[in-house]
């Protein structure tokens, strides 16, 4: 095997079963990553694996075209457990701004005042 050299990029070959969920257990899909060298060991940490697959969806959540109840569906947990692997990471459920959230105050304040 060739010894890759620092900032040289592997190609990762990825069996994700999807018997560790509770959908079809007879499907396979077979992915190919460019990923850093470095990155290998980490990748192959199996206790690490479904927070793999929950990284691999968050951006979806994020953009909104699933949602924390379809991608815990699809991972086969539960949408609350998902929730809080995604907090155990430190990934936010809301996604918005902080003028976001000031906006809603500014709201919120101009009601109160026309009551």
């Amino acid at each position: 095997m060739k010894k890759l050299l620092r900032g040289e990029k592997a190609n990762l070959e990825m069996m994700i079963s999807t018997g560790d969920f509770q959908e079809d257990t007879s499907r396979l899909a077979r992915i190919e990553l460019e990923v850093p060298v470095n990155l290998l060991p980490y990748l192959k940490r199996k206790e690490d694996r479904m927070k793999q697959y929950a990284l691999l969806l968050y951006p979806y959540i994020q953009n909104g075209d699933i949602s924390h109840g379809r991608a815990a569906e699809i991972l086969g947990m539960k949408r609350l457990d998902l929730i809080d692997l995604y907090g155990e990471m430190e990934l936010p459920y809301f996604c918005e701004t902080e003028e976001d959230l000031q906006s809603d105050l500014d709201t919120l304040k101009g009601l109160r005042i026309q009551a």
